[in-house]
Order: C-alpha cells, then structure tokens, then sequence
C-alpha cells in the first residue's frame, strides 16, 4: 500500500497482513507496518497475532 507521506519510491509504503475467511465472507485486517521499519513478518508472528485477536486457538 502506497503511502503519500512516506516518499521513498516502492519502499515508502506500507506491508497490509490480512486473513481472508471465504466460507465466513469475512476480511481481518491482522497488522499493517511501514516496510521502511521491516521487511518481512515471519510465521510465528502472525500466529501469535491470529491468538490475540482470537481468530486461532
């Protein structure tokens, strides 16, 4: 995602982590994160993240 402050070319936008629930026709917006600061977010973080929002148990 493109970020109009942030204007460092394709770096300068933001990484959008979701979960998408076809059977339920639900979108969750997980986290979203400048890819200036990082630039992947590994497995064990997302599950973590699925955890705490309680989208997996």
């Amino acid at each position: 995602m493109a970020s109009r402050d942030m204007r460092k070319g394709k770096s300068g936008g933001f990484r959008v982590i979701y979960l998408v629930l076809e059977r339920e026709k639900e979108v969750h917006l997980l986290t979203l994160y400048p890819k200036s600061e990082r630039e992947n977010i590994d497995a064990a973080e997302i599950n973590e993240i699925l955890i705490k929002t309680g989208l997996l148990s």
